[in-house]
């Protein structure tokens, strides 16, 4: 726990240093449609903790239990689900990312979460993304020095006590 408020002070106090320039999020995207609105699925597919993560790649049926159907979509190559602080909530807020590299944009080079440090990174380039605090941005790597964040798509609150990720 102490090592994740850690992770959360030096992140909230780079955010500032990172500047006014705009970031360009829509370098790789596409369409997501992930349905977790009843609860009993939000319970098991969901994020219910910080740093908690799942990933969804309905072409690699990640998760391989989940029920994909015909209107399940998860971007262009995948979609990271994962349990962030929120802004100003104070409780836990689900946030989703697309999980192709922003900066390598290949539909196979997709992201991953770096346990120990609870960043996305890729494989590939060497980016590394916060993901925790909910906003994608990337903090090294050349996705840091081109200005690339994760594309984050939208997780909706249902009636049923889930959620619904889509664009």
């Amino acid at each position: 726990m102490k090592r994740l408020l850690n992770i959360l002070l030096s992140m909230a106090v780079l955010m500032p240093l990172a500047g006014c320039d705009s970031l360009d999020d829509d370098r790789v995207m596409g369409t997501c449609r992930i349905d977790l609105s009843m609860i009993g699925t939000w319970s098991i597919y969901g994020v219910n903790s910080v740093g908690d993560y799942k990933y969804f790649v309905k072409e690699k049926r990640i998760p391989s239990n989940f029920a994909y159907t015909a209107t399940t979509y998860t971007g262009n190559g995948g979609v990271l689900l994962i349990g962030t602080t929120g802004t100003g909530t104070g409780g836990i807020v689900p946030a989703a990312y697309e999980m192709a590299c922003p900066y390598c944009r290949k539909h196979s080079t997709l992201i991953a979460m770096d346990a120990a440090t609870l960043e996305a990174y890729c494989p590939v380039c060497s980016s590394r993304f916060n993901v925790l605090l909910g906003s994608g941005q990337p903090i090294s790597g050349p996705a840091y020095n081109k200005r690339y964040s994760l594309h984050r798509y939208r997780c909706t609150p249902s009636a049923n006590g889930g959620y619904l990720i889509t664009n």
